[in-house]
């Protein structure tokens, strides 16, 4: 028996449904204009690791949080890009539009790099993870002695051609090669990687199938901390390192490269934006 049902043309008229006009005002404050600007940190509480998104509005003076994405691991370093990357499950389009975006790779604890969508509200999945096709080979520091109470000493994981095996500590986007991100690690290692190429098939790897990053620079004998490319010449590329070295060197021939003792770690680089063969690097305070 339906005689006694009250109906509505649409949802606008029936007075208890309010859920749309909830919708409408969160769309509204999720709208990014032309003017705002952006801004990404990373953050750890409680053990709890997250990014935030913030926009100002420089006009109104107006800071506010726009969203967050959840993240599995401690981050240590971020960079922004605007090249679409390719993955296994969505490759980056070949046509038109020549993958435009707003994302912005991380890099944690884990031998891995996550890129994440920042036009995303709820992103569960990074869009792209460049990392070892269907493992993750952690560094696992192996005791060496005959188990007697000496001075532990640890043994450094074995390097891999297409993937790190440690924490990735620096990332560098290359905004004139705009596929190209380059990525300093823990495992003594710099690596250049594509990301207009799937990252589960390109590169080379031990068994010669497979693969991950298309170079690998072992210019330092210690962890690399920090990494860039020069923007005015965007084959060469800065690295500061836990070996107390700089080098800068063209990606396309690295054994051809100078470098510079500091006699302390490298916490930091940058170059110079006035000099285009100056750079600036931050070391501990004595």
């Amino acid at each position: 028996n339906i005689k006694g049902l009250t109906y509505y043309q649409n949802n606008e008229e029936d007075p208890y449904i309010t859920l749309k006009e909830d919708e409408e005002d969160e769309r509204e404050e999720l709208k990014v204009l032309p003017t705002d600007n952006l801004i990404v940190i990373a953050k750890t509480e409680d053990k709890i690791s997250q990014l935030e998104v913030y926009v100002y509005n420089e006009s109104q003076e107006n800071l506010y949080a726009h969203h967050d994405l959840m993240l599995p691991n401690f981050p240590l370093c971020l960079e922004w890009l605007d090249f679409t990357p390719a993955s296994s499950s969505s490759p980056a389009p070949p046509t038109a539009n020549p993958g435009f975006g707003n994302y912005i790779a991380v890099g944690t604890l884990d031998p891995e790099i996550k890129i994440w969508s920042l036009d995303t509200v709820k992103a569960m999945y990074p869009n792209s993870i460049l990392r070892r096709p269907g493992q993750t080979k952690v560094h696992v520091p192996m005791l060496l002695g005959t188990g007697k109470k000496k001075k532990k000493k640890t043994k450094h994981c074995a390097v891999e051609m297409g993937y790190h095996v440690n924490a990735v500590l620096g990332l560098s986007w290359n905004k004139v090669q705009r596929n190209l991100l380059a990525s300093a690690s823990a495992d003594w290692t710099v690596k250049l990687w594509d990301l207009s190429r799937d990252p589960t098939i390109n590169g080379n790897t031990e068994d010669g199938i497979g693969g991950g990053a298309i170079r690998s620079f072992d210019v330092h004998k210690d962890k690399v901390q920090a990494v860039q490319w020069n923007e005015k010449e965007p084959s060469v590329l800065l690295t500061g390192s836990y070996d107390w070295t700089v080098w800068t060197f063209d990606s396309r021939s690295p054994t051809s490269g100078v470098g510079a003792i500091l006699g302390s770690d490298v916490e930091a680089l940058r170059w110079d934006p006035w000099e285009d063969h100056g750079f600036y690097v931050r070391v501990p305070s004595v």
